[in-house]
């Protein structure tokens, strides 16, 4: 390992914050008000795919992805923060399929 420290993902009613494992700083609050996009995609990386999700505002985007300490809870509630997104389960299999592909796929987008 390089040094980097892990990265972690913790959704509650306001939104998703992205924080480096075990420290107090944030280093970004996603309100959900103000997401208008999320993907889902797979980064080849190597040996395996690394599913990931993309979370734009008007302001900003950041990635979370599986690998991510806080992952299975985020992607469990996100249909309930951002109405008309999918289930995981309803997702995955599209974005996951077929290996070493991109499968960019949109799962929310604000109207």
């Amino acid at each position: 390992m390089s040094g980097q420290r892990a990265v972690e993902v913790r959704s509650s009613e306001d939104g998703v914050t992205f924080s480096v494992a075990g420290d107090s700083t944030d280093l970004a609050f996603m309100r959900w008000s103000e997401v208008e996009s999320v993907l889902a995609y797979k980064r080849d990386v190597w040996a395996f795919d690394l599913i990931c999700l993309r979370f734009s505002t008007a302001k900003s985007e950041f990635e979370a992805n599986e690998e991510m300490a806080g992952w299975s809870d985020l992607v469990e509630v996100l249909p309930q923060f951002l109405p008309g997104l999918p289930s995981f389960a309803d997702w995955w299999g599209r974005v996951a399929q077929p290996p070493f592909a991109p499968c960019v796929t949109t799962l929310y987008k604000r109207g």
